[in-house]
């Protein structure tokens, strides 16, 4: 049985009327195809919880864990070379200036001039070989480069172990 909608169309569909008293009919049956097997009730003990305070998970890696790096959210109407040569100023021996992004596409140290820009870009920084560093460093860092930019916000760039916590931009 079916309505003109769906089903076998060679055998004649019945109206909507039909259709739903048939199911009417079949309520508590069980179906001839593919009937889910019949599992008793079982008895239930509910549990009140009353917690005193707001459970804490923590990784088994929080010992392992690092800042490398440091993405820069800034607003600048600058072309990416003259960005990248501000910022390069405020790079030092173990924090690097890796790459400029727009719209999560790489625009410096590579990348096309077809690219459009909107004025937001983050600039990621990185330490040599991994390095840790510390969140007093990004916060001198933000200081630095606020002198020649809006800066947006910050995303710090995190390793647990050997596996780095971030994703790379588009031709990175």
């Amino acid at each position: 049985m079916h309505t003109g909608d769906f089903g076998d169309k060679n055998i004649p569909s019945v109206n909507t009327t039909v259709f739903a008293q048939a199911i009417i009919d079949n309520f508590g049956k069980q179906p001839k195809h593919n009937p889910k097997p019949f599992l008793p009730n079982f008895y239930v003990t509910p549990t009140n919880f009353k917690l005193e305070h707001n459970p804490m998970l923590q990784s088994d890696l929080r010992d392992q864990h690092k800042i490398v790096g440091v993405d820069f959210f800034i607003e600048s109407a600058d072309q990416p070379k003259v960005i990248a040569d501000k910022c390069l100023t405020h790079a030092s021996e173990s924090l690097k200036l890796v790459t400029i992004t727009n719209r999560g596409t790489q625009v410096w140290p590579s990348g096309s001039v077809f690219t459009n820009l909107v004025n937001q870009f983050y600039c990621r920084f990185e330490t040599v070989n991994e390095a840790p560093l510390s969140q007093d460093q990004v916060i001198d860092l933000y200081r630095s480069l606020a002198k020649d930019f809006k800066i947006c916000s910050l995303e710090v760039l995190n390793m647990w172990a050997d596996k780095k916590a971030y994703g790379l931009a588009q031709g990175q």
